[in-house]
């Protein structure tokens, strides 16, 4: 068998390599939530570019009647 030393030295590779894991699942965590922001914040935009341009549209559509009202 070992000694203690050996299985002091053993116990402490097995938590560093837990300690990584650790590390390794919360950065991933952080990087998918980031992601998902990303993500949100650029379906946010392009549906406020969508209002805009319906709202374009519109006005467009309203200067046409004024147009031929006056006519």
């Amino acid at each position: 068998m070992g000694t203690q030393e050996d299985k002091e030295n053993e116990e402490k590779e097995i938590k560093k390599g837990k300690d990584k894991r650790k590390k390794l699942t919360e950065w991933r965590k952080k990087k998918r939530s980031r992601k998902k922001m990303k993500k949100m914040e650029e379906e946010e935009e392009e549906e406020e570019d969508d209002d805009n341009d319906n709202d374009d549209d519109y006005d467009d559509h309203d200067d046409d009647d004024d147009e031929n009202r006056r006519k």
